[in-house]
């Protein structure tokens, strides 16, 4: 049995109640060694270090607990758990190096797809920005061309043969309606075509599914939650 478990790449060691070492193998005491500057002879003693941090200088404590964690001077990590079976106290060592290394991975992605995030919040607000600013353009331009009509047709009113005149009153109705059907046609549209278009903007296709609400808060926050 003390044979088969120094094979193993695994530290274990096993002591009665008092601390009496009852079967350690290679591993524990290498460990046990290193981490402590001595040599393995009471397990009790042993776990009661490893819990505290009691060890030597250039190691690293990096958990606590249950399961104590320690970066070693040479870069491996070894996680350390007691149990107890039947009166008889198991301490196991396990090398979790690329767990750690893993999970130190998965941290720095973490931080990253958070700074990733902010720049997408950054570029919503920028697209929407802009689509304000396109938005206000296209209405100058749509409204400069009906006015521009408006008054070419009341200068050629005012200047033109009496016979020949005619009042553009119609065409300026049309102007000051097309004035204030575009105004609410912005306010209802831009908010819902804004949304569509930043989410264009990152792949992703929306599909829109009967009337918005109605109500202008209530409209605000079903946008604000699809976005």
């Amino acid at each position: 049995i003390k044979e088969s478990i120094d094979y193993l790449t695994t530290g274990l060691c096993f002591y009665a109640e008092n601390g009496r070492v009852m079967l350690v193998n290679h591993r524990m005491n290498q460990l046990c060694h290193t981490m402590l500057g001595r040599d393995l002879q009471n397990g009790a003693r042993l776990w009661e270090d490893l819990c505290s941090g009691n060890v030597q200088p250039g190691i690293v404590r990096l958990s606590a607990g249950k399961q104590s964690s320690f970066r070693l001077p040479d870069g491996t990590v070894w996680t350390f758990s007691q149990e107890e079976l039947q009166g008889v106290f198991q301490i196991a060592a396990a090398d979790t190096t690329q767990l750690h290394k893993l999970a130190g991975d998965l941290e720095r992605k973490n931080i990253a797809l958070a700074a990733l995030h902010q720049r997408l919040m950054q570029y919503e607000e920028n697209v929407e920005e802009l689509t304000r600013v396109r938005e206000r353009l296209e209405t100058k331009t749509s409204i400069h061309s009906e006015l521009g009509q408006a008054l070419l047709a009341t200068r050629s009113y005012l200047v033109g043969d009496e016979e020949d005149r005619t009042i553009p009153i119609d065409l300026w109705k049309r102007s000051i309606a097309m004035f204030r059907l575009k105004a609410e046609e912005r306010r209802d549209l831009y908010s819902l075509q804004k949304l569509v278009q930043t989410a264009k903007a990152f792949g992703v296709a929306v599909e829109v599914e009967g009337q918005a609400p109605e109500e202008a808060a209530a409209e605000r926050l079903f946008l604000a939650a699809a976005a």
